[in-house]
């Protein structure tokens, strides 16, 4: 058994410090999983400490009936980078527009910009998933529509939980061909 399989089991078993460990393990790829989504040099310590946020979210949220432990948090990692990257992209394009930096106010609504420009992304996305095949598309719709976990995307469409990942993961690949988005990958 491995170091981090020992460590997953310790945490799952309720051990003190496991929690602790875990995070201190897995810390050296949030920090590679920064540079590798984080272009801009100036940010980049800012997207690390958004993938060690993804990381303790992570093993916080960790359910061993949804697969390996690394896998779960390499994604919560690179989602809370990429999340923190679209927030930057936003601000670049304010910026751009207004021609004049963000205002640092909090909102509880989207202003007219967010909300044109995530009605836009939200139709490019859209086409581009009518144009997927029929399981590529409802294995997305299972998987983000409805929150639900590999196992249970497989069980919906009966076939096996690898191909519902295999059918998940190969939409988002064709998606971002199709939307002219760079293949990010880490680890």
């Amino acid at each position: 058994m491995k170091n981090t399989d020992r460590l997953v089991a310790a945490f799952l078993a309720g051990e003190p410090g496991a929690r602790a460990a875990l995070i201190e393990a897995f810390e050296p790829l949030a920090s590679r999983a920064a540079r590798a989504l984080c272009y801009d040099r100036q940010r980049r310590e800012d997207a690390r400490q958004a993938a060690c946020v993804g990381l303790i979210e992570g093993v916080d949220t960790y359910d061993p009936a949804s697969g390996a432990f690394r896998s779960h948090i390499i994604w919560r990692m690179r989602g809370a980078v990429l999340h923190f990257n679209r927030g930057t992209q936003r601000e670049k394009l304010y910026e751009e527009e207004a021609g004049e930096a963000l205002p640092d106010i909090p909102s509880a609504e989207p202003g007219p910009f967010d909300t044109a420009l995530a009605g836009q992304r939200a139709k490019m996305l859209a086409d581009a998933v009518a144009r997927l095949s029929p399981n590529r598309r409802r294995a997305i719709a299972l998987y983000y529509g409805k929150g639900i976990s590999d196992r249970e995307v497989g069980e919906r469409m009966g076939i096996s939980t690898t191909a519902a990942n295999y059918h998940r993961a190969a939409a988002i690949g064709e998606l971002r061909v199709m939307l002219g988005w760079e293949r990010e990958a880490f680890v």
